[in-house]
């Protein structure tokens, strides 16, 4: 089969042979930021024009004027920045420049929100703002998801913490390190009855110090199911003393030692 007078099979050969790329073609340089200016219109929408440097082993260093479009509340590089580089070995003219992740103001106040509610339960369990991870790079959908999951009780704890999951807490009963811990702070959540075992249950976070059987102590963060009125009512509160069971592999991560609870008073 012929196309235009060129067999098909070497248009293809042609095409790979244009467009091949492999690590052998290209290497790692930095562009550094020499000099900016940025003119912006009412909105806030702005161009810059970046002044720079390109360089990078075996290619002589070359000198860039290169163009930006920021929006409002985009920062702009300043003069000393350094953004890493991808530049062809055979042909340095072709090179690409990694700026950061470009953050809508929509999804920055997201973030935003997202970040002063781990804060405000951190704050309730007593604990400092200092321990929440600052929320960055997360997509407004995936932010979305998170609302969802807090709203159900499975998001991160506010330190960051990753809670025990049922499935992971049955395997605990069995593997886990035996310990006690004491309750010092606790945030009852507000999680629908529908997703909630029954009528009475109640879901909370809990900050506690834990000792450990090695003798040592630290604090850290968990999540505690209560089944019943009567359950809550015994260990759910500032001071209470509770049998738990420890990650063996991580120790800040651990869970309520449902089996090794005391009976309920009848």
């Amino acid at each position: 089969m012929r196309l235009r007078g060129f067999r098909c099979h070497t248009v293809v050969v042609s095409l790979r042979k244009l467009f091949r790329r492999t690590p052998r073609d290209s290497i790692t340089g930095t562009f550094r930021v020499t000099g900016v200016s940025v003119t912006r219109d009412e909105d806030g929408y702005g161009s810059a024009r970046l002044s720079g440097v390109l360089s990078g082993p075996e290619v002589p260093a070359r000198a860039l004027r290169v163009g930006r479009r920021y929006g409002p509340g985009e920062q702009v590089p300043e003069c000393g920045d350094e953004f890493p580089a991808t530049i062809d070995r055979e042909d340095p003219a072709r090179y690409g420049i990694v700026w950061p992740e470009r953050v809508s103001p929509t999804a920055k106040a997201l973030w935003n929100e997202e970040y002063a509610e781990r804060v405000a339960a951190a704050m309730r369990l007593g604990l400092e703002p200092s321990v929440v991870p600052e929320v960055t790079g997360i997509g407004i959908r995936e932010l979305a998801k998170v609302a969802v999951e807090r709203r159900y009780g499975r998001d991160l704890l506010p330190d960051g913490n990753r809670q025990i999951t049922a499935e992971e807490a049955t395997e605990l009963y069995r593997t886990g390190v035996r310990a006690t811990a004491t309750i010092t702070g606790i945030d009852f959540l507000e999680v629908p009855s529908r997703s909630m075992p029954n009528d009475e249950a109640s879901l909370a976070n809990v900050a506690v110090r834990v000792n450990h059987p090695n003798g040592s102590e630290y604090t850290t963060t968990a999540r505690f199911g209560f089944r019943t009125a009567a359950r809550r009512a015994q260990i759910g509160f500032v001071g209470a003393r509770v049998p738990v069971r420890i990650d063996p592999q991580d120790r800040a991560r651990l869970c309520l030692d449902s089996p090794a609870l005391p009976p309920l008073p009848e």
